[in-house]
């Protein structure tokens, strides 16, 4: 599933949204909040996020929040590339413009 440049393949990645779209998330009804890092290269969010929403939406869902955080990779972490190699010199556990994320909605609820 790795590309010898150490970036997941975009087989793998389409597989997973295959995945979410057809699966569980379609019988969800609890409120959901999805978010995915803009430099995610492991779950793309131009991918991930709008099947997500559609699996939930077709379960008439209403209660969906679907975010793309601005500048954060798959960790969560801020970054400059979103690249796995990047992943040991992020000193940052968490970003917190996701933990505020997260928590705002969490108090909504």
């Amino acid at each position: 599933m790795r590309r010898k440049d150490n970036e997941f393949d975009g087989g793998a990645e389409q597989r997973y949204v295959s995945a979410i779209s057809t699966g569980a998330l379609r019988r969800v009804t609890c409120p959901v909040l999805a978010i995915n890092g803009q430099l995610d290269l492991q779950v793309p969010p131009k991918q991930n996020l709008p099947a997500i929403r559609s699996a939930l939406e077709s379960s008439g869902n209403t209660r969906i929040e679907v975010v793309e955080l601005p500048g954060l990779n798959h960790l969560f972490q801020t970054a400059k590339t979103g690249s796995p190699t990047e992943y040991a010199q992020i000193e940052e556990t968490m970003s917190p413009l996701a933990l505020d994320t997260i928590g705002r909605w969490i108090l909504k609820q």
